[in-house]
């Protein structure tokens, strides 16, 4: 049956509202996605920046540790 059917005669029954009509949603669905998405780095970057904090405030005490009792021996 769409052989002999040219791209030009489905174009505007078919193909031309559909693509009209998915705009909207498609433009919706990747707003929501974008902040989602932007939402997530910002929290793993937040807790991954609290971690290495952390990390290196350990490290500088048991360096201060490690240079106190080197000293006091």
């Amino acid at each position: 049956m769409l052989r002999h059917l040219e791209f030009s005669q489905l174009w505007e029954p078919v193909i031309k509202p559909m693509s009209v009509g998915a705009l909207p949603l498609g433009i919706f669905f990747a707003l929501v996605f974008y902040f989602v998405t932007r939402w997530a780095t910002f929290t793993f970057r937040e807790q991954r920046r609290k971690r290495l904090a952390e990390r290196a405030r350990r490290k500088a005490g048991r360096q201060a540790f490690d240079a106190r009792t080197a000293t006091s021996s």
